[in-house]
């Protein structure tokens, strides 16, 4: 189909959690003619390649606000949407091993608390309470708990945003790859697809790992780096790990889901930049001896499949949500650094708000993308 003369009030460039929750955000904000853009099929990249966890454990006070206003917007979004994305709220615990690491967990459950979030200090024996599974020999000393973390189905969560932006009047354009982007003005965008043209006044980059790319095409550079990382699921057994766990002392994170199936993942630290998507051994053997050696009751358990996904990374960690100077009518949320899904609501709300004119919140402009730029000439 031949869209070359279609002019619409908005286009979104991405199909992941990022592009179908701004969609849907514009047309809550009452800009109905809205274009999402994508060049496979709805959650086929990044998104639909994560574990689902969210949490509000970071360790900067505007990503703790924007993680706590993403979570509580998530807790709404059930009723809101009106689908069932598997929300279950049943906590994050993340291991120290040295009292330098407990030290600093400590300085920012204080600063977490300060703001709002349940982050609770729990000593070895408490720990034991809670997961008799973990093998204390491993040497943790305590741990970060936040009751109010959790998990959900990134797929059901994406695709309730995209049928919601769908039934208040937005199109989904799957199979419709970017090619070329033209400026005029400053401010009306030409976006080509291989479907035709779009013609729209306000234009959002939600391309996560691809942003390089899409960056070339508007004659900016947007500096986010794919990095591959690889995750682990296993056969169901009987649940018994109502909460995520990470232990970066293997560099281990893992959950349960509700069906019984294990979600794991270990992170080869040394690798910053990994641009195939091919699943490697060495990965399989990291993980699942990390798992042995911590959860000794998963020694046995097979393994059912292995994927990869791309990380969308940036130099300092944070992710990119804002404008580029000079360019009116353009927003973007992307860079999330593994952070994307539980973060996407409060993020992807402030882009459409910032777009629009509308205020927005207090941690926002310390996400725009110019701060690498000024550090760079620092």
């Amino acid at each position: 189909m031949d869209y070359s003369l279609n002019t619409v009030d908005a286009v979104v460039v991405g199909g992941g959690i990022m592009g179908c929750a701004t969609a849907y955000y514009l047309t809550q904000a009452g800009i109905n003619n809205v274009a999402l853009l994508e060049r496979d099929v709805l959650v086929s990249g990044s998104t639909g390649r994560c574990a689902g966890g969210f949490r509000q454990q970071f360790p900067t006070i505007p990503e703790c606000q924007l993680a706590k206003e993403s979570v509580d917007m998530i807790k709404a979004l059930n009723d809101e949407l009106g689908k069932d994305f598997e929300y279950n709220e049943g906590g994050y615990l993340v291991l120290s091993y040295t009292e330098e690491h407990a030290r600093n967990a400590k300085e920012k459950i204080a600063m977490q608390n300060k703001l709002g979030i349940d982050v609770r200090w729990l000593e070895t024996n408490e720990i034991a309470d809670v997961a008799p599974w973990l093998n204390i020999d491993e040497g943790f000393i305590g741990a970060a708990f936040c009751p109010t973390d959790g998990l959900l189905n990134p797929f059901s969560f994406t695709y309730a945003y995209a049928e919601a932006f769908q039934k208040n009047g937005g199109s989904i354009f799957q199979h419709t790859n970017v090619t070329g982007i033209e400026i005029n003005n400053y401010s009306n965008y030409v976006v080509k697809t291989s479907q035709g043209n779009f013609h729209t006044d306000l234009l959002f980059n939600c391309t996560g790992a691809y942003s390089g790319a899409f960056g070339d095409m508007l004659g900016h550079k947007i500096p986010v780096i794919p990095l591959a990382r690889e995750k682990i699921v296993t056969e169901p057994v009987k649940f018994f790990q109502p909460f995520l766990c990470n232990s970066p002392l293997h560099t281990l994170h893992f959950s349960q889901t509700k069906n019984g199936n294990f979600l794991m993942s270990c992170a080869d630290l040394s690798i910053k930049q990994r641009k195939d998507l091919k699943n490697t051994w060495r990965f399989t053997q990291q993980t699942a001896n990390s798992v042995r050696r911590l959860v000794p009751a998963l020694g046995k358990v097979k393994i059912l499949r292995q994927w990869s996904g791309f990380y969308e990374t940036t130099a300092d960690g944070e992710p990119f949500i804002g404008g580029i100077d000079g360019l009116e009518g353009f927003a973007q949320a992307v860079g999330f650094n593994g952070h994307g899904m539980m973060l996407a609501p409060g993020a992807c709300k402030a882009i459409v708000d910032y777009a629009l004119g509308d205020d927005v919140p207090e941690w926002f402009d310390t996400f725009e993308m110019k701060r690498i730029y000024n550090a760079a000439q620092v």
